[in-house]
């Protein structure tokens, strides 16, 4: 009976002692852990998420004629540039992606083109669609809506309607531009018939803005006060600051349609100005907006073009090593003439 008891109060004993023990650990674990969880692991600072971008649209998208040159110490930094090229260094500072899909034979058929690059686009996966010229060959050129030759100005309202069909396919935020008045390349690039009338420019653009105003994923980019501006002001207004020409570096090519380097760093930041607000707040940052900046990282990443071959030294007739006449292959024939 005794030895029962003090078994009993033995366990009762080494019970009570490993419930202190244990009680008095996870005060200290917790009182040690506390202030660590709080310093010892301070959150990473996020990096901006990666962002897909894919490019449609014609030959201003696809840089027809646009080159740019640097000048340095070392020697000469050139190549020719595009809408996708301008992008990827004006978000330079994040993850970016660009599918480039634009193309300069748009014009040619813009019906096939334009479903094929939207197409395309669609399978990128991308998380906005720069589409800057996409429905100038829905407004511009000579064919009707289903390829035949355009018979009068309805055609294009009607074609138009084909090309805004193609960008209702796109849920993503989508940048367009409206319709530019491209008259004085008329000659250059464009033959009268391709270019529309005035009246069919102000409708079409209406058109444009009543749609976009339904499509809450669509921004547009203000082509044709821009091409007003540039003709009449020779500079255009971005985010309240002017970008003008300058003497060497024009905004438009001589062809008076499509933009020089300079003219498509404005465009470029235009165009990323215009979409971020669309963008979901984890994308919007770490892409420029300002077209100086955006055309300094441009040049800055131009590869670097061979040295000139060195032309041979020019030599006075004085220096030049007389040349023998060929020997003749043909043996004289010697006639004698003997009398």
């Amino acid at each position: 009976m005794l030895a029962r008891r003090c078994c009993v109060g033995l366990s009762t004993c080494l019970i009570s002692l490993l419930a202190v023990f244990v009680a008095t650990h996870s005060s200290a674990a917790a009182q040690d852990a506390s202030p660590q969880s709080a310093t010892a692991a301070p959150q990473a600072s996020a990096s901006p998420s990666t962002i897909r971008f894919a490019v449609i649209g014609a030959s201003t998208s696809a840089g027809f004629g646009c080159s740019a040159l640097d000048v340095r110490e070392d020697g000469r930094y050139g190549d020719a540039v595009d809408l996708a090229q301008f992008v990827k260094v004006a978000c330079s500072d994040r993850k970016c992606i660009v599918t480039d899909l634009a193309s300069g034979y748009f014009f040619f058929n813009p019906i096939a083109q334009g479903r094929a690059q939207m197409d395309r686009a669609l399978k990128s996966k991308a998380d906005a669609i720069l589409a800057i010229d996409f429905l100038f060959w829905y407004a511009y050129g000579s064919d009707g809506p289903t390829g035949e030759p355009l018979k009068d100005e309805n055609d294009r309202a009607a074609k138009l309607e084909v090309g805004l069909a193609q960008l209702e396919r796109c849920h993503c935020p989508i940048v367009i531009g409206d319709i530019p008045d491209m008259s004085r390349a008329v000659g250059k690039m464009l033959s009268q018939t391709q270019m529309p009338k005035s009246e069919t420019l102000a409708a079409l653009n209406a058109r444009i803005t009543a749609w976009s105003k339904e499509h809450a994923n669509v921004c547009v980019l203000p082509l044709d006060a821009l091409s007003r501006d540039l003709r009449t002001k020779g500079a255009i207004q971005i985010d309240g600051a002017q970008w003008a020409a300058t003497k060497d570096q024009p905004l438009l090519q001589n062809d008076e349609l499509h933009p020089t380097a300079r003219g498509l760093a404005g465009l470029t930041a235009m165009t990323l100005g215009t979409l971020d607000p669309l963008l979901p707040i984890a994308l919007q940052s770490g892409c420029s907006k300002d077209p100086a900046t955006i055309l300094r990282a441009l040049l800055a990443s131009l590869p670097k073009l061979p040295e000139p071959r060195a032309k041979p030294p020019a030599t006075t007739p004085e220096q030049r090593t007389p040349t023998a006449p060929p020997k003749s292959s043909i043996v004289p024939l010697v006639t004698n003439l003997a009398a």
